[in-house]
């Protein structure tokens, strides 16, 4: 599913202070795989799931997602790539405050002709009842518990069905018994939807349930 081929990324390139994040990074992860991705804050853990969610460019290299070379795409090719085939869940969150859950999981269907209009409301039902928080369909997200917004983010990302699923320190502000319900979550959309999922942590917890572990190292895979 995915071929990294000696990418480089620099910070503030040309600055006397730039930081090389990402240094000739080559890896393939191939369809159906659930990987861990390890390393120290500052290692280039984020920047690598950024590269490889198309949310951010890189220096040099090749990435081929699906047998597509990213480099030789143009950028509106790149945004239907982004929204359409990959998921991506933030330690974060980042969901939208002063919007509902079903606002915030319908906004990736709104940019995407994959769902017909009508049929909206009926899928986001569905992945609502199956993530266990379809009592909170018209909840405003910042009124939800940690947990809670979690899932949300988990059934925004995958609403449009992405071959992958990316997730950076999805359980950083997470206690131990709803990390185990969100992994619980991501073992069955790889086992049973085939999703392919990376998980960027330093969690021993989540990386120990991997189907493998690269580690990455100031911006080297080791």
């Amino acid at each position: 599913m995915i071929e990294l081929v000696n990418i480089n990324k620099v910070y503030r390139k040309g600055n006397k202070n730039d930081v090389h994040a990402l240094k000739d990074v080559s890896l393939n992860i191939e369809e159906g795989e659930l990987v861990a991705l390890v390393g120290v804050s500052g290692s280039g853990k984020s920047t690598l799931l950024h590269i490889l969610g198309c949310l951010d460019d890189y220096d040099s290299g090749e990435y081929y997602f699906k047998g597509r070379n990213i480099t030789k795409l143009g950028s509106k090719q790149i945004a239907r790539i982004r929204n359409e085939e990959i998921g991506f869940v933030l330690q974060s969150f980042g969901l939208i405050l002063g919007n509902t859950v079903y606002n915030n999981i319908a906004l990736p269907l709104l940019l995407s002709n994959k769902t017909k209009v009508s049929e909206i409301e009926l899928k986001i039902d569905e992945i609502l009842k199956k993530l266990g928080i379809y009592q909170k369909k018209k909840n405003l997200v910042e009124s939800l518990s940690g947990g809670q917004q979690q899932r949300v983010a988990i059934a925004r990302a995958i609403i449009n069905n992405p071959l992958l699923i990316l997730a950076d320190e999805p359980t950083g502000h997470l206690d131990r018994s709803t990390s185990k319900d969100m992994m619980d979550i991501f073992h069955d959309l790889n086992k049973n939807e085939g999703a392919t999922i990376l998980i960027a942590t330093h969690d021993p917890f989540i990386y120990e349930q991997c189907h493998r572990i690269i580690r990455i190292d100031d911006g080297r895979i080791q």
